[in-house]
């Protein structure tokens, strides 16, 4: 094997100066994805112990039924919704930083969550005005605020911001 054969093969096995700065990037935004999953997690175990209260009877300061229902349908989305879909954003940039050495379409990663940190705080602040009292179902006859359906809808939207980023770095 000659010299020039070996350097190159030595030079494609050696990562680039880019690779630590690269995957520290990497890891904030899978961090920050994470972070929120696990925050929406903690706030969500606080409304369930309010509804267990609440159920078993027991005194809860500022007990009544808007604050019952209140939690209960910040307890399901916070769940069903938030904690789901943050979480699998964190791993599915987890693997794909672990899987090619970088995390694709970190722009759009973080577009994506920030849409639907975005639509988070919208919903769950007309949630916890007790304007959105719809439990996580949202089925009618029971109306949220506008502002509440925008905010799911930004939610939604930035997981598919990050489906699109999955799905092209996949194909590549």
């Amino acid at each position: 094997m000659s010299s020039e054969a070996i350097k190159s093969r030595l030079s494609a096995e050696t990562p680039s100066r880019e690779a630590p700065r690269d995957e520290a990037a990497g890891n904030r935004l899978i961090r920050a994805n994470i972070w929120v999953a696990v925050i929406a997690f903690g706030v969500a175990a606080a409304m369930a112990m309010m509804q267990a209260i609440s159920r078993a009877n027991l005194e809860l300061p500022y007990r009544s039924a808007s604050m019952y229902y209140m939690s209960v349908t910040a307890h399901g989305i916070l769940m069903a919704l938030v904690f789901t879909t943050f979480f699998i954003m964190g791993l599915g940039w987890a693997i794909a930083q672990k899987e090619i050495g970088t995390v694709p379409w970190r722009r759009a990663g973080w577009i994506s969550f920030w849409l639907a940190v975005a639509g988070v705080v919208m919903a769950l602040a007309t949630v916890f005005a007790f304007k959105s009292s719809v439990l996580y179902t949202f089925y009618p006859p029971l109306q949220a605020h506008p502002l509440f359906y925008i905010g799911l809808t930004l939610l939604v939207v930035g997981s598919w911001v990050w489906a699109g980023a999955m799905i092209t770095a996949w194909r590549r």
